[in-house]
C-alpha cells in the first residue's frame, strides 16, 4: 500500500555534486554548473560540491561518507562512467548499492544515443538507492550530463518517494486500512 504524501514534501532535497575528473574542477567544471543551476533552478539545495582525481578508493570512500552522513537526499557523481581503465565510478559505487534502479541507464543512453551518436553507448551512466540516498552516475560530457539532469534527474526528483526524508515525512500506516501483515500477528499464526 502507498502512503500519501504532502506534495509540498517532494522539492527541497539536499543535494550533493561529485566531479572525478582529473581535469575539470572549479570553473572549468562545465558538466558540474550544469547540474547545479538544474537543481538549484528545481528548488533543491546543494549542500555538498566536490572534484576529485580518477581514484576507486578515494571515490569508495567519498560515497561512503556522504551515504553514511544522511545529510543528502540526493548525489550526483559526474565523469568516470566510460569504458577506459580510469573509468571506475560504477565500481567504486557497487558494494554501496541497496537496490539498483536500471532503467535509469537504459533510457539515458536511449535519449543519448539519439541526440549525440553511437558513443552513448559506452556510457555506464546508472542510479541506484544506496540506504536512504539516491545516487546517479553521469558521464563527464556536459551535452550528456544536460540531458540527464534535465531530462530525467529534474523531473524524477519530483517525484521522490525513495529518501530517507521524505520516507520520514510520509503519514504513518494505520492499521486497520494497511496490507501489511505486522510481525507479531504473523509469529501468532504459526505460519
Amino acid at each position: 500500500m502507498l502512503l500519501p504524501m504532502n506534495p509540498a514534501n517532494t522539492t527541497g532535497l539536499r543535494c550533493g555534486i561529485l566531479t572525478i575528473s582529473a581535469t575539470h574542477q572549479g570553473d572549468t567544471d562545465e558538466s558540474g554548473a550544469i547540474v547545479c543551476d538544474a537543481l538549484t533552478g528545481a528548488g533543491h539545495e546543494v549542500t555538498q560540491r566536490r572534484w576529485i582525481a580518477d581514484d576507486l578508493s578515494i571515490t569508495r570512500h567519498l560515497f561512503r561518507e556522504w551515504v553514511d552522513s544522511v545529510k543528502l537526499d540526493v548525489i550526483i557523481a559526474i565523469g568516470g562512467t566510460g569504458l577506459g581503465s580510469t573509468d571506475v565510478t560504477p565500481e567504486a559505487l557497487a558494494p554501496l548499492i541497496s537496490k539498483p534502479m536500471p532503467g535509469f541507464g537504459e533510457v539515458f543512453r536511449l535519449l543519448a544515443f539519439q541526440k549525440l551518436g553511437i558513443h552513448a553507448l559506452e556510457s555506464r551512466a546508472a542510479a541506484a538507492l544506496c540506504q536512504g540516498t539516491l545516487v546517479y552516475l553521469l558521464p563527464g560530457a556536459a551535452e550528456a550530463v544536460s540531458i540527464a539532469v534535465r531530462q530525467l534527474i529534474v523531473p524524477q526528483l519530483g517525484t521522490a518517494l525513495w529518501t530517507g526524508r521524505q520516507r520520514q515525512t510520509m503519514a504513518p500506516a494505520d492499521p486497520a486500512t494497511t496490507d501489511v501483515f505486522p510481525l507479531q500477528q504473523y509469529a501468532a499464526s504459526g505460519r
